[in-house]
């Protein structure tokens, strides 16, 4: 099978095309920025420099493809707006799928985000659970999704969302301030630390993609893919710390003060132009419980997550130690 690989030079995007390639398929990438991909040698490999914001530069391309993965999105960092958040993840991937379904393309796959759910206090939620997303970058993954579902063609393409969990690995320069924080000593839990995320390894996600792929279920559907483990914030922090050979701090920060922290430091770095140490969608993420039901996949495709999350901790800190970033 060939497949095209939209947002390739990003983490979850790289290590996909990296999965696919060892498992026989033939892939070209599309990326904005080639040159993230030169260290990959591959005769099934090629690079294609593309954007899904760009309709001009996608019909440039030439080849025919059985699947499309879009992987390209835009995160909801401090500074980003609204309309350059819409832009990429609402707009883009509308613009990616008709171009598919013009060259015949019969599978198209949407990386979106299990955020669009909203907090899931502690419970498991599945993908028929009404959306609640509590910031802009959730929202526009949000529609962004719903936009690609309502173009759905089952007849010439079929849809396939997949709602991405918490994803930590090798490769993963996103999460590296986390661990670097740890390491320093300048990472400090807000509130009880109780609340529960569920990474997921970045081998898992990808060998999670591969059996989709291959399977191509009916009709369009929706998949959570998250760790098969739920842990704390201050178990996952704490072990992880406990790798790298630190403790975590005994003080935590009651979650009134962080909040009053993170409006002032959004103000100044409103106003001075720098990226605030503390936001409110930080302290959202640390302190809120983003738990889900992954049955779907694992009924659909055979999803497998099999990483614990200590062993996925250690085999990331061992990557980053080993290019000295930690």
């Amino acid at each position: 099978m060939k497949i095209l690989i939209a947002g390739s030079s990003g983490f979850i995007g790289k290590s996909l095309v990296e999965r696919l390639l060892k498992n026989g398929f033939q892939v070209d990438a599309l990326a904005r920025n080639p040159d993230s991909l030169g260290e990959i040698k591959n005769p099934n490999f090629k690079i294609e420099t593309g954007d899904v914001c760009d309709p001009a530069s996608l019909y440039k391309l030439e080849g025919e493809w059985d699947a499309c993965v879009n992987a390209a999105g835009l995160m909801g960092k401090f500074g980003v707006t609204r309309d350059q958040l819409r832009a990429v993840n609402v707009d883009g991937p509308q613009t990616l799928y008709r171009f598919c379904l013009e060259r015949g393309v019969k599978h198209f796959i949407h990386l979106s985000t299990v955020g669009v759910a909203g907090p899931s206090d502690e419970k498991f939620r599945d993908e028929d659970f009404p959306c609640n997303p509590s910031n802009d970058y959730e929202i526009s993954k949000r529609d962004g999704e719903k936009a690609v579902l309502d173009l759905h063609r089952p007849e010439a393409c079929r849809v396939g969302v997949v709602r991405v969990g918490f994803t930590y690995g090798p490769g993963d320069l996103h999460k590296l301030s986390l661990f670097r924080a740890i390491n320093g000593g300048k990472f400090f839990l807000i509130g009880k630390g109780d609340a529960l995320l569920q990474p997921i390894y970045i081998d898992d996600l990808t060998d999670g993609f591969v059996k989709l792929i291959k399977r191509r279920p009916e009709g369009a559907a929706v998949f959570n893919m998250c760790g098969g483990e739920a842990v704390s914030w201050k178990e996952f922090t704490a072990t992880l710390a406990g790798l790298i050979g630190k403790k975590l701090p005994a003080i935590h920060i009651p979650l009134s003060v962080a909040k009053g922290a993170a409006t002032v430091f959004e103000g100044a770095g409103k106003i001075f132009g720098f990226n605030p140490i503390l936001t409110h969608s930080r302290i959202s993420l640390t302190t809120q419980s983003y738990t889900y039901n992954i049955d779907r996949a694992r009924e659909a495709f055979g999803f497998n997550p099999e990483t614990g999350f200590r062993e996925g901790l250690e085999k990331t800190v061992n990557w980053y130690s080993s290019r000295r970033l930690i």
